[in-house]
């Protein structure tokens, strides 16, 4: 029976930290373009800020990206989990967790640009990349300290089935 237990939680981990990447960049996006995005909401009606000041409306902003990006990280970084869990034993045959994890962030990344986030801009995309790729990374990475190399059980059927079964020879001895 596969134990869905340790990917689930190396998912929920990696899931947090992706979350917090974002929501870090955000935030550091906003604060490098502080003034033009002060003065573009200041143009903005009132309305369209739910009757908050513009500087009120960003950090309102801000604090909902960063709860929404961690609670998006943790649901799917449960449900990516879950899949790996699922995926990795026959993806990539001979490739380490981290790389498997990688390949799959990339994979979830692209659906996170074309379905979500949308093209805002280069940096935004790198960043969003650079996010999920070492969230994947560290999926693989917590998912193989959880348990244990990949095709453990195959390396150790390979040993016994070449061993020789009255064990080894001495080298003068030929029969």
């Amino acid at each position: 029976m596969t134990d869905y237990k340790p990917g689930i939680i190396s998912g929920l981990i990696s899931g947090a930290v992706w979350g917090t990447l974002i929501s870090v960049i955000a935030v550091l996006a906003v604060a490098l373009s502080y003034s033009q995005t002060l003065a573009y909401y200041t143009t903005q009606n009132s309305t369209v800020l739910n009757n908050m000041t513009p500087a009120n409306f960003i950090v309102y902003s801000l604090e909902f990206n960063t709860v929404f990006a961690f609670g998006a990280g943790i649901g799917f970084g449960a449900l990516i989990g879950l899949l790996f869990v699922w995926v990795a034993p026959k993806f990539l045959g001979k490739q380490s967790y981290m790389v498997k994890g990688a390949v799959i962030a990339i994979f979830f990344w692209l659906i996170y640009e074309l379905g979500l986030a949308g093209f805002i801009g280069f940096i935004d995309i790198l960043s969003s990349l650079a996010a999920s790729l070492l969230a994947g990374y560290l999926l693989g990475y917590l998912y193989q300290r959880f348990t244990g190399p990949p095709n453990m059980i195959q390396q150790d059927a390979n040993l016994t089935s070449t061993q020789n079964p009255k064990g080894p020879r001495a080298p003068g001895n030929q029969p």
